[in-house]
């Protein structure tokens, strides 16, 4: 699901399909859509690995709603200054 989501949010934000073919061509993008499926799995590998109780899960689920909780932060003011 990490790579659907990015490909939406950048389709969203450069609806011409020149400009996608742009986007992609980086090497940022490259890379990015070449590593996200490891990240995931290391990330969830990570997670087995480090809390591997209630409470480190209960701890990683909070920090995990922090930057869930930046993320909106960040694009409300990014729409508000549109």
């Amino acid at each position: 699901p990490a790579n659907e989501n990015i490909t939406t949010l950048w389709q969203c934000m450069t609806p011409e399909e020149a400009a996608q073919r742009a986007l992609l061509d980086t090497p940022f993008f490259r890379i990015h859509t070449v590593v996200e499926d490891e990240h995931v799995r290391l990330s969830v590998a990570n997670f087995l690995h480090f809390c591997g109780n209630p409470g480190s899960q209960a701890e990683f689920e909070q920090g995990f709603a922090m930057g869930v909780d930046f993320w909106r932060q960040f694009w409300t003011e990014v729409m508000a200054k549109i």
